[in-house]
Parts: structure tokens; C-alpha cells; sequence
């Protein structure tokens, strides 16, 4: 390893560059610094889970938050259907014990369905700044081939309901 006093080997300094290499990157790996890239690419099926967003009932509750509480939707992956639930889903409050903050705005949901339905569908019922009622019609039918469930895997926002709503806005 040493050849002459003082001197180390090439073969010994890239071994120790690739080692502080890989021991950054288990570091990293370790304190989930490659999440938000995982997410990202969804590699490894990275994306948010019943048990974080149970994590951050709890803060919330800690905190006192109504707001994230009850406003705050994560998408996730339930059963195989994009579900967009908030600390209010039945699964998350069953994990949260005795401790829970109250939604007391029955409309939560519903808005979250309008909201939904009108990122996804708005820009296309309108054609020169004018409701085309054919693509209404069109988008009501894909919107209820693709059902958007909003904290609940069985029940799906009634699309018909909020394209009304959304021509008449």
C-alpha cells in the first residue's frame, strides 16, 4: 500500500473516495433525503402513505390545526384507485385515538370534489371563452369513467353535479 514513505497507492485514494461515497449516500438514504426524488419518479412506488398522513393528523391535532385537519388532501394509492382523503378518512381516524379535532364544515368534501372536477375538466368545456355544451357532455362522461373518490374508495364525486356547476361559475 505504501510505496515509498509517505505516499499511498491510486488504487488505495479512489478506494477511499468511493467508500466516503457510498457512506454519504447511505447517510442520505437513511434520513429519506431521496423521498421527494422517489415521489418524483415514482420509483419504488414512492408516494404518500395512510401511515404519513396519520403522522401529520397527529401534528395537527398537536397543533391544533383545523385547517390542515380538515383542509389538507393527499393523494394516495388505496386498493389500486387514487383516493384524496384528509384526517377525516375513516382508516385515519381510527389510528388517531380518542384524540381528534372536528370538521365541523360538512361541505369539506364537497368542495374538494368541485375543486378536483374543475382543475381537471374547466379548460375544456369552454371553447373561445364559450361553454361548448358537446364537450360538457363529453367530459362528464370521461369524468364518470375515471369516478375522482374524495375520502372514500367506494363512493366517487358525482361528476354530472359539478360540471353544472362548473359551466355555470
Amino acid at each position: 500500500m505504501v510505496n515509498k514513505r509517505g505516499e499511498m497507492s491510486m488504487s488505495l485514494i479512489a478506494s477511499i473516495i468511493i467508500l466516503l461515497i457510498l457512506l454519504v449516500l447511505v447517510i442520505v438514504a437513511s434520513v429519506g433525503g431521496f423521498t421527494p426524488l422517489f415521489d418524483r419518479l415514482n420509483i419504488f412506488g414512492g408516494s404518500t402513505t395512510l401511515s404519513s398522513i396519520e403522522q401529520a393528523c397527529s401534528q395537527a391535532i398537536l397543533s391544533n390545526s383545523v385547517t390542515t385537519y380538515c383542509n389538507s388532501f393527499n393523494k394516495v394509492k388505496l386498493d389500486g384507485k387514487t383516493v384524496y382523503i384528509n384526517c377525516a378518512y375513516e382508516e385515519i381516524q381510527n389510528t388517531l385515538g380518542e384524540k381528534k379535532l372536528s370538521c365541523d364544515n360538512p361541505k369539506v368534501e364537497t368542495n374538494q370534489c368541485q375543486t378536483l372536477i374543475s382543475d381537471k375538466y374547466r379548460s375544456r368545456v369552454f371553447v373561445n371563452d364559450q361553454i361548448d355544451q358537446a364537450k360538457v357532455t363529453e367530459m362528464t362522461t370521461d369524468c364518470e369513467k375515471n369516478p375522482i373518490f374524495v375520502n372514500s374508495k367506494t363512493k366517487p364525486c358525482v361528476c354530472s353535479e359539478y360540471m353544472d356547476k362548473i359551466t355555470k361559475a
